[in-house]
């Protein structure tokens, strides 16, 4: 079975050994190792590093048995910006015009966002006839209308209305939906016009923590005592690893560090990652002797400071497009017993509750997050407890090892219907 992949933001395996791999590439792994054919069309824009991988459409392997064919764009340096409307423009234009000249594929999974990537996809699989799975990850563009003031929200749609159209055509014309939560499902659904029905299913965000040798996680190690976060301390240790961008509400949790610095108490908050907000974040707590913001950290470095941390953070909005969410970075820090410090509602602060392994604030109420903090600090006793069961909790609900594979037979099964129908047809 031949499968094209459509995802453009995810990292790739050729960016570098360290690199955190995630649902795509998993797919792609789980794919390949069952002897399928994959291609996987991606950008050549890199989304996380804001970078060009290459300037010109090309392909390259993917491991030693796929391909990943990198869509020439202009790239962007603001996650939110008209540029990167722009770059995902040029990337579905890139693919209706190579698309055509390669063997055509069984099947089609394509991932919302982006929509119009989604749209050529769409367009691509009707007129050959081949099923196409649409994975909604994101409530594309609907998301975009929160960029708006509420009372500017019509116009907003108004003026997205092309955005709307492409996403419903890709949803309409799916053989099947898959979403990473049941939210995103229902959301999916609305859009096609039906109710969910066997083709739809959820599989929701698994993680695959990376295997490293010793020697390598030393440098890891290395990397942690150079910048003092040293392991073994008496201070509790808060981690957070994402991109510094409107996606994390990170401001509220500078402000509560220096709260608790004002009040005396020692807590290391350390903030990996890149973006937008960084400089910002970055003059916000430069008087702070708790808050480190180290920048990007790559996947070494993630597994070296987990185990020196105490608690992961998930500082999400609370908005509709999150409303049940099941990110990735809440199997990471299961899969490092981390107890977790969240924002989210509608299925984690379920989860979490039930598993008795975490805990959830209000992303803007520092007075809250400072009283929830010290609240920790006064039960430190109990957080090797929570951390095994953080750890039943990755194992019961986020391990790739159980996700992907099921998600594998459903690709497979979906392309066995479509064969079957061209074949009728």
């Amino acid at each position: 079975m031949r499968v094209w992949l459509l995802q453009i933001s995810e990292p790739l395996p050729m960016d570098g050994p360290q690199v955190r791999l995630l649902r795509t590439a998993v797919l792609a792994e789980r794919l390949l190792a069952r002897g399928h054919e994959v291609v996987w069309w991606s950008g050549a824009f890199d989304h996380i590093n804001k970078r060009h991988r290459v300037r010109r459409s090309v392909k390259v392997p993917l491991w030693d048995r796929g391909e990943v064919y990198l869509l020439a764009s202009c790239g962007y340096r603001k996650n939110v910006s008209l540029w990167r409307i722009v770059d995902h423009f040029q990337v579905a234009r890139e693919f209706a015009k190579l698309a055509p000249r390669e063997p055509a594929p069984d099947i089609i999974v394509a991932s919302l966002p982006s929509q119009d990537f989604c749209a050529a996809g769409a367009e691509y699989a009707a007129k050959r006839g081949i099923p196409l799975i649409v994975d909604l990850r994101d409530q594309w563009p609907d998301v975009f209308l929160e960029l708006f003031p509420k009372w500017l929200r019509k116009v907003g749609r108004f003026l997205l209305r092309p955005f709307f159209a492409q996403t419903l055509r890709a949803c309409r014309q799916a053989a099947g939906l898959v979403g990473v939560t049941p939210e995103l499902l229902c959301w999916g659904l609305t859009y096609a016009g039906r109710v969910q029905s066997q083709r739809d299913r959820v599989f929701i965000l698994g993680y695959q923590p990376r295997k490293y040798s010793e020697s390598v996680l030393e440098e890891g190690k290395d990397f942690w005592d150079r910048h003092g976060v040293r392991a073994g301390s008496e201070d509790l240790t808060i981690c957070f690893f994402g991109t510094m961008s409107q996606q994390f509400i990170l401001e509220p949790v500078v402000e509560t560090a220096r709260i608790l610095e004002t009040e005396g108490i020692s807590v290391r908050w350390i903030l990996c990652g890149g973006g937008d907000a960084l400089e910002r974040l970055r003059y916000r707590a430069k008087a702070l002797r708790s808050v480190f913001l180290p920048g990007w950290v790559d996947g070494i470095q993630i597994q070296s400071l987990m185990k020196r941390a105490d608690v992961g953070l998930a500082p999400y909005p609370q908005t509709p497009n999150f409303y049940g969410a099941f990110p990735n970075k809440i199997g990471e820090y299961l899969s490092g017993g981390l107890p977790i410090l969240s924002t989210l509602i509608g299925g984690v602060d379920e989860l979490l509750e039930r598993y008795q392994c975490g805990w959830n604030y209000e992303p803007t109420n520092v007075g809250g997050l400072a009283s929830l903090v010290k609240q920790i600090i006064h039960q430190r006793d109990e957080l090797s407890r929570m951390s095994m069961r953080a750890k039943k909790l990755f194992a019961d609900y986020f391990d790739a090892e159980k996700i992907y594979p099921a998600y594998v037979e459903y690709i497979e099964e979906a392309a066995k219907i479509g064969r079957v129908h061209r074949q009728a047809a």
